[in-house]
């Protein structure tokens, strides 16, 4: 599907009566846009720039194969996303494994894989170190997960609290183990408004310069939670502004340009992003017969094949636009 002028009642009924009164539809054309739109606005500033796109937003197949096939990481919270990613062909080491719950079993099976994996909790750190004192001949790549306080923000469940002298403890353990390598930091703090991450930003930035004193590592993640490409309509039903990708860009790439800059550019960060609805949320449609209208007291009330579950949560107060064919 190329535009919405190919859409009409006629082409709807024929694909109805191969799929059933209730189906998706998805735009790949549209999710391979809006990737490249993503990743230039923030290469347009920091070149080092890559994608891990969140699994758990939509893991349709064929759009994590668009993903891997255009050189993007898979970012997963999940043994089941994680399974997925290998059976798709995704290599192992393209992909960024997050997530407050990793049993130990799953943990070994991701650190011996070469996964990218970020450490959610003490817990987990503990795991590593029996994982790597019982396989001396593996080395280990790891993240941190870093939990930091931000303005007029809930307290979030998710890394490690950096203001605690534990922190700086484990990260001196872990990187006194010969086969453990701390290659980044990593953060989740979902707040989709442009102050947030810019705040984030600054902050993850702060903490890396910390704990790693001379260079900087390898990966600074700074997770997901964008805002994507809406109408104005739409827009205008959200509490706070919706910015586009090169105000994001601009927010957060423009800090990473000035603060590393003065390296080598083999020696910069390479700044990860994990979106997921903000490149994928306006690609996909979900469409619905209207199989009877009912006059209740002098109002008509459409009955349909589908539900609002089938698109959005009972907690969501957004309108999203409806078109009706016939």
């Amino acid at each position: 599907m190329k535009s919405k002028s190919l859409l009409d009642y006629q082409l709807l009924n024929e694909i109805s009566k191969e799929q059933g009164d209730s189906f998706y539809l998805l735009q790949l054309s549209k999710f391979k846009r809006n990737y490249d739109d993503f990743l230039r606005a923030f290469q347009n500033i920091y070149q080092k720039t890559r994608i891990a796109y969140s699994y758990k937003t939509n893991y349709t197949p064929k759009l994590c194969r668009i993903i891997d096939e255009k050189g993007g990481l898979a970012e997963v919270v999940s043994e089941m996303e994680y399974d997925l990613a290998i059976k798709i062909g995704v290599n192992p080491s393209n992909i960024v494994v997050n997530g407050p719950y990793k049993k130990k079993a799953v943990l070994k099976k991701y650190l011996l894989n070469g996964s990218i994996v970020n450490l959610d909790s003490y817990r987990e750190a503990e795991a590593l170190k029996e994982i790597a004192s019982s396989n001396r001949n593996r080395k280990f790549s790891i993240g941190l997960r870093c939990n930091f306080e931000l303005k007029g923000s809930p307290t979030s469940r998710f890394g490690f609290d950096v203001n605690s002298r534990t922190f700086f403890k484990v990260f001196s353990e872990l990187k006194s183990i010969e086969n453990i390598e701390i290659k980044g930091v990593h953060c989740h703090l979902p707040d989709r408004n442009i102050e947030s991450f810019e705040e984030k930003a600054k902050k993850i930035i702060e903490i890396s310069n910390v704990i790693f004193s001379s260079n900087p590592p390898q990966y600074i993640d700074i997770g997901g939670g964008f805002f994507g490409k809406m109408n104005e309509e739409l827009k205008g039903q959200f509490d706070r502004y919706v910015p586009s990708y090169e105000e994001y860009a601009e927010a957060i790439a423009s800090q990473f340009r000035r603060e590393f800059a003065r390296f080598h550019p083999d020696l910069r960060p390479t700044l990860l992003l994990e979106p997921g609805t903000a490149i994928v949320a306006d690609t996909m449609k979900f469409v619905c017969r209207v199989v009877d209208i009912k006059n209740i007291r002098g109002n008509y009330i459409a009955m349909t094949s589908g539900t609002m579950f089938n698109f959005t949560s009972a907690r969501s107060k957004i309108n999203l636009p409806i078109r009706v064919y016939g």
